[in-house]
């Protein structure tokens, strides 16, 4: 399954739906298992697991002795992990934190991908691969709903994947997606109480197991639904909530990584609909030691057949992100999957490189490669209709990470490396 419009929370949803990615449907835990240089590693039960995560009353600690501090109860519906109140932390824990992070840091620039729960076990033997070209790996499993309510898609394998991820030399930092929508995000983001919640539960989430920090995709809070002032108030409390966490990850040693939506102008948040100005680049990138900008869904499966990612877009998308950060923070997400559009309307069909060439020649249908748009197209006629199909293939995905070397930015993040075909690695390595 690839990349689905606008959303990769809403993609998630989606996949739940269509039962696609509950190993333990029903209540029964599976377990599974991967093989990794020639070894079988299980990966554990893939039963989602809902997670509590709550500020006990009582004396303050340090943000390094929270996790140690921390106290789990288990229901049999949820685990609940109460932390001590949070506190900042110390000049000393800062100047540690600071040394911890630097090291991390030299092994982050380059090629990095997405995890998803849904396409574990192949990926995982995809990365591992691979783990020579992959500097950072972003399981897709965490999700925040509310204030403090964490799922863990992956279950208890969750921490088996990262294990087998760090044994291979590449840097584990969980993307964090989230449910709330602007509305409710911006009543959590403006009540303190609610605020320190989400905080300590994205805490809890940088100390799993084998994790070097955090990335936040929190892409629920672009969407307006008429109200300005939550629109407004997510804008400026967003970047503010988002420096509290740095520092305290900063301080713990970990990284502090987040993921917005692509931007090409400074143009003001609104109320109704979309709006990317929701993230503010500059303030976000304050605090973050990379930036992701997810360059992609330019044309999407709602809207007209076209490229997904056109690389003059793509030059503006860059041009826009280096005048707000340095280039150096900047992280260009790439796709590696496309659209099938059928005539007389209706919402494309999502599909990866490898299955987009295969159904060109399953079709007797040549693919032609854009050259202005740098995107590989072809067309073909079913009992539905005409069909237009655009993707990004290895020689498309592979010229956006040319475009970002050159560009001096950090790296080029591929989206997913379960959609990425096997060519494109060995490409990837010669260009950071």
């Amino acid at each position: 399954m690839s990349m689905l419009p606008r959303s990769r929370a809403a993609q998630a949803v989606l996949a739940a739906a269509l039962g696609l990615i509950f190993a333990g449907c029903g209540g029964s835990s599976h377990t599974h298992s991967v093989t990794v240089g020639g070894k079988v590693v299980p990966t554990g039960s893939t039963t989602p697991q809902v997670i509590n995560v709550n500020l006990q009353s009582g004396r303050s600690v340090t943000p390094a002795q929270a996790p140690a501090r921390a106290r789990t109860t288990t229901s049999s519906s949820a685990t609940t992990v109460k932390f001590p109140p949070i506190s900042a932390p110390t000049a000393a824990e800062r100047a540690r934190g600071a040394r911890a992070v630097a090291r991390i840091d030299q092994h982050l620039h380059g090629i990095s991908t997405w995890m998803p729960y849904w396409n574990t076990d192949s990926t995982l033997n995809r990365l591992t691969s691979n783990a020579k070209t992959i500097s950072e790996v972003h399981p897709f499993w965490w999700q925040i709903d509310g204030a403090s309510q964490v799922t863990n898609q992956a279950g208890s394998a969750g921490n088996s994947y990262a294990a087998a991820l760090a044994a291979r030399g590449m840097q584990v930092v969980p993307t964090v997606t989230e449910t709330a929508g602007q509305d409710h995000m911006a009543d959590i983001l403006s009540n303190r109480a609610e605020q320190n919640r989400l905080i300590s539960a994205l805490v809890w989430i940088a100390n799993q197991p084998h994790s070097e920090g955090i990335d936040l995709d929190f892409e629920s809070i672009d969407q307006g639904d008429g109200d300005l002032q939550a629109a407004k108030a997510v804008t400026q409390r967003f970047p503010q909530m988002f420096g509290r966490l740095c520092g305290l990850l900063h301080a713990e040693g970990k990284v502090c990584e987040v993921t917005v939506m692509p931007r090409v102008s400074d143009d003001a948040v609104k109320a109704d609909g979309l709006s990317y100005a929701v993230y503010d680049y500059a303030a976000l990138a304050a605090h973050a030691d990379r930036v992701q900008v997810l360059a992609y869904d330019y044309h999407y499966k709602g809207g007209p057949a076209g490229p997904v990612a056109p690389i003059s877009w793509d030059r503006n998308v860059i041009a826009f992100a280096t005048s707000q950060m340095p280039a150096s923070k900047l992280v260009l997400g790439v796709p590696a999957y496309g659209y099938d559009w059928v005539s007389g309307g209706g919402e494309a069909k999502s599909i990866t490189a490898a299955d987009a060439e295969a159904l060109a020649h399953q079709k007797g249908m040549s693919i032609e490669w854009d050259g202005t748009n740098q995107e590989s197209t072809f067309t073909y006629n079913s009992a539905s209709g005409s069909h237009r199909v655009w993707f990004e293939d290895t020689q498309g995905t592979y010229n956006r990470a040319e475009l970002a070397a050159g560009s001096g930015l950090s790296g080029t993040a591929v989206w997913t490396a379960g959609d990425a075909q096997p060519a494109l690695w060995p490409l990837l390595n010669q260009v950071h």
